[in-house]
């Protein structure tokens, strides 16, 4: 039993929780709590979304800027007719420092929930001393830290959470340019401790060779997954890139597919990362919270791939904080994130694979046609259960006993069964 729960059992029990109450008994109490999820601050959401009390508006709103200050997507105001369990889950499950039940829930059913996977976060500056990333940098096993000496001989003294590209240095801190990359690094480690994070500085300013080096040292170190939230312009640094790209068959590129509101088509081929040319990268739309596609999004089948959320998206910022932050750049570590997870259920899944499986997992509308090669939203409870099947089958459970041991739904035993068969022959 936490102390805030004594707190809010004490306060309830005339069934009314008012301002003062609030300000004087409860927040005390809550603000004692990390800012990383805690038991506390879910004590405090189950209390926000309950409809057995009657609350202070004063008090609810103190209620959600609390929540907000921890990670948590709160709405303004409690949906109509929104079943207060679901809607409890639901912010919950909208602050990336919380355990990702659905995922959890699989891994430890496919025997994988101790299996970690690496990714890569190429960006701006980073802010890894963010409590809620603690356990969610990747470490180099070859360096002892701050002893000053390159201990596993690769040029990069000290290298222990990752590399400065543009000061070639360990200090991944250095120009964070306001949180760009902390937030990319949450959004694509959310909901999990055995994604691990390996943390490359390549702008500003942007060159296309450090980029590759970077490209080059992750996939050294073991990435599968890199997320590149940025902008490329030119053809000399498309060449450079593109050949770096294509030395790493084995690694998921995952680009954000550029703010303008344009049509990928309309750009000089010459001048954006060429799709047809490379199997293994994504290129990832934005969508608003309700689903639609972001005004400010570029979008074009096939050119942009896939599409999720990435509109008013909460994650870890400097300074320990959590703020909400809107672009393509937000949208593509959602997809990193759910490769990232895809390789922890099945490691056996090549890039190819992984983005077959987002597109016949995905929920596909109109609204969404031609817009994405995809053709829709990502599903990730879909895609966790198609890689979840596969990684038992590749190793010799048979089709029907995996969905029995995964406890699929007989809807879901329909519509995945079939496509697992496509990749485990």
């Amino acid at each position: 039993m936490t102390k805030i729960s004594d707190a809010i059992r004490t306060v309830t029990a005339d069934k009314k929780v008012t301002a003062d109450e609030w300000k004087n008994v409860l927040k005390p109490v809550a603000d004692a709590a990390p800012k990383e999820a805690s038991a506390d601050a879910r004590e405090v959401v189950k209390l926000w979304a309950s409809d057995g009390f009657e609350v202070d508006s004063a008090a609810r709103r103190g209620m959600r800027d609390f929540l907000q200050s921890r990670g948590y997507e709160v709405p303004t105001a409690k949906p109509s007719g929104a079943k207060p369990a679901e809607l409890e889950q639901a912010v919950i499950a909208s602050n990336v420092t919380e355990a990702d039940a659905a995922f959890q829930g699989l891994a430890k059913a496919a025997g994988r929930e101790s299996a970690e996977q690496t990714i890569a976060v190429l960006d701006s500056g980073f802010g890894i001393d963010h409590e809620g990333l603690d356990t969610k940098l990747w470490t180099n096993p070859g360096e002892t830290a701050g002893d000053d000496v390159d201990n596993d001989g690769n040029g990069k003294v000290d290298d222990l959470h990752g590399w400065d590209f543009v000061d070639d240095d360990a200090n991944v801190n250095s120009g964070e340019a306001g949180g760009h990359a902390t937030h990319v690094t949450g959004i694509a480690t959310q909901g999990s401790d055995n994604i691990n994070s390996i943390s490359m500085r390549v702008f500003s300013p942007f060159d296309a060779q450090q980029v590759a080096d970077a490209i080059d040292y992750a996939a050294a170190n073991g990435a599968k997954v890199m997320n590149m939230s940025f902008r490329v312009s030119d053809e000399e640094s498309v060449k450079t890139l593109v050949d770096a790209m294509k030395r790493h068959p084995e690694v998921l590129f995952v680009k954000s597919a550029g703010n303008d509101g344009r049509d990928i088509d309309t750009y000089d081929a010459d001048a954006y990362l060429p799709f047809r040319e490379l199997e293994n990268m994504a290129v990832v739309s934005a969508a608003d919270p309700d689903g639609t596609k972001a005004d400010y999004s570029n979008y074009g089948s096939p050119w942009a791939t896939h599409a999720t959320r990435g509109s008013d998206v909460v994650s870890t910022v400097p300074g320990g904080d959590y703020e909400a932050m809107s672009g393509t750049s937000m949208a593509a570590p959602g997809l990193t994130n759910l490769a990232a997870k895809m390789l922890i259920l099945d490691p056996a899944l090549k890039p190819a694979d992984l983005k077959k499986m987002m597109a016949q997992t995905t929920d596909r509308s109109d609204a969404w046609k031609d817009v994405t090669a995809s053709g829709g939203l990502l599903n990730e409870q879909k895609a966790y259960e198609l890689a979840a099947l596969t990684g038992l089958m590749r190793r010799g459970v048979p089709a029907d006993t995996a969905a029995e041991q995964l406890a699929l739904s007989e809807a879901s035993r329909a519509e995945l069964l079939p496509l697992a068969q496509e990749y485990v022959k």
